[in-house]
C-alpha cells in the first residue's frame, strides 16, 4: 500500500460541511433516497516525485477535479483507478470528488453493476474503500500467478492434491458500516468463525472483496470463489460496451490471487444471451488461468432461463426441504452430462421465524416504516415495516 490519504470533507449541499476519514459511505448520514451529487475535498501535499490518486473503490459515478478542473470521472463501484497528479508536483492541490451513488434515477439499480446488496437492504455512496498516493508506474493490475487448481473429470484438484469445497455464501452486506468494506478485524473473525465450523471457502456472492480479504484467505489455507455483480440486470446491459469494461477491469484487477477457486460470470441471468455468456466464460479463463469458470451461478435447471450454458463445471441452486435432499441431488447427476466437477453455488438455505417482540422493543433501522431511513427501493421483501406496530406476536396484549 502507498502513503493513505484518509482525511477528508464531505458537502451534503448548502453550508454544512462534515469531516470524515475514508473509507466513508454517506448512507448513515442522510437520507438513503438521495442519490447526490455529494462533494468530498481534500487537501494534499503532492510530493515532488511523479505519483498518482489510487482510488479503491468509489460508489458508483464520480468526477475527480483538481484545484477547481475535472481531470477525470469513473463509473463503477468494484473496481480500482487511478489518478494522475503530474500537474500538480511537488506543489499544494485541492482534490475534490463528486460522487453520484447507484439507485437513483441517474444510474438505476438494474443498469449498472450492482450486485445483490440493494436487494437485501438498499444502495451506498461514497468513497468506501481506500485512497492512495502511489508512484505514477506502479500498475493497478498485478501479475498473474500459474493456478493451483486443476479438474480430472469430476474430481476437483488443488495443488494435485482432492479438494472438496465447503463454504459458505457472502453478499458483502455490513449494516454497521453502511458500505461493502469490512475492516481487518471484521474479515479475521469472519475467516476464524467460517473455519471452526470446518468450512474451506468463502463465496463473495454478487460483489468484490477487497484484496486483503483474499489474502487473509490465502493465509488461513482457505479458497475463494468469486461471482461477479450480475443479477437481474437490464438486458441493454449485455450491449453495452462500458458493462463489459468494467467487468474487464474487475476480473483483472482480482486474477493475481492465488487462491481463487472458481469463477462465475453472474448469478442466474436468465436473460443474458449464450454468445455474451460463452464469450464471457473464455475472457475469464483467458485472463485469470482459472480452470473453474461458469457462466451462470444457479443453473438452467433450477431458476430457469436458457439451457445452453457454457463453462468447466456445473453450478447448481437447490433450495429445498431437507428430507428431499438427497434425491435432489442424486437427480443432478443422472442424464447425459459432461464430467464437470459439480459445486452448489448456493444452497442449505434455512429460515427461522424472527422474534417479533424484539424487533418491536428494539426497532432496527432496516423495520422503520420512515422512508427516509428504509425506504423499500428495489426490494420485493418488504413486510416488517407495514405490521410490526399492529401484530399481535409483536406487542403484550392489553391485560386491562
Amino acid at each position: 500500500m502507498g502513503l493513505q490519504v484518509s482525511r477528508w470533507t464531505v458537502s451534503y449541499g448548502g453550508e454544512h460541511v462534515k469531516e470524515v476519514r475514508t473509507p466513508h459511505a454517506w448512507r448513515q448520514d442522510i437520507d438513503v433516497r438521495i442519490e447526490g451529487p455529494v462533494v468530498y475535498s481534500t487537501l494534499l501535499d503532492v510530493p515532488p516525485k511523479p505519483c498518482k490518486l489510487r482510488f479503491h473503490g468509489v460508489s458508483y459515478h464520480c468526477a475527480i477535479a483538481i484545484n477547481g478542473t475535472t481531470v477525470a470521472t469513473h463509473e463503477g463501484i468494484w473496481d480500482a483507478f487511478d489518478v494522475s497528479l503530474e500537474s500538480v508536483k511537488g506543489k499544494r492541490a485541492e482534490i475534490t470528488v463528486t460522487v453520484t451513488k447507484n439507485g437513483g434515477k441517474s444510474f438505476p439499480v438494474k443498469e449498472t453493476i450492482s450486485g445483490f446488496i440493494p436487494y437485501v437492504y438498499q444502495t451506498f455512496g461514497g468513497i468506501f474503500r481506500p485512497v492512495e498516493l502511489v508512484d505514477l508506474n506502479d500498475p493497478i493490475d498485478q501479475p498473474v500467478t500459474p493456478t493451483r487448481y486443476q479438474s480430472q473429470g469430476q474430481k476437483l484438484l488443488c495443488d494435485g492434491q482432492p479438494l472438496y469445497l465447503r463454504g459458505i455464501l457472502h453478499w458483502g452486506w455490513y449494516p454497521e458500516l453502511g458500505h461493502a468494506h469490512p475492516i481487518q478485524e471484521i474479515i479475521d473473525r469472519e475467516i476464524e468463525n467460517a473455519k471452526s465450523l470446518c468450512f474451506n471457502c468463502i463465496k463473495f456472492c454478487l460483489w468484490l472483496p477487497p484484496h486483503n480479504y483474499l489474502t487473509a484467505l490465502h493465509e488461513a489455507g482457505m479458497h475463494a470463489w468469486i461471482e461477479l455483480p450480475l443479477w437481474l440486470p437490464s438486458s441493454q446491459m449485455f450491449e453495452s460496451s462500458a458493462t463489459n469494461l468494467e467487468l474487464e477491469r474487475i476480473v483483472r484487477q482480482y486474477a493475481h490471487h492465488p487462491n481463487i477457486a472458481a469463477w462465475t460470470v453472474g448469478c442466474e441471468l436468465a436473460n443474458a444471451p449464450a454468445e455474451w455468456r460463452e464469450t464471457w466464460v473464455k475472457k475469464v479463463q483467458a485472463i485469470t488461468g482459472c480452470p473453474l469458470v461458469k457462466d451462470n451461478s444457479g443453473g438452467a435447471e433450477m431458476y430457469g432461463g436458457d439451457p445452453a450454458e457454457f463453462g468447466s463445471f456445473e453450478d447448481f441452486h437447490p433450495y429445498g426441504e431437507a428430507h428431499f435432499f438427497p434425491d435432489l441431488l442424486d437427480s443432478l447427476s443422472t442424464g447425459a452430462r459432461n464430467q464437470f466437477p459439480i459445486l452448489l453455488g448456493e444452497t442449505c438455505d434455512h429460515d427461522v421465524h424472527r422474534d417479533l417482540e424484539q424487533i418491536a422493543e428494539s426497532m432496527p433501522f432496516w423495520a422503520s416504516g420512515m422512508k427516509e431511513l428504509n425506504d423499500q427501493g428495489v426490494r420485493w421483501q418488504y413486510d416488517i415495516p407495514g405490521f410490526i406496530h399492529t401484530n399481535r406476536f409483536a406487542h403484550h396484549p392489553d391485560e386491562s
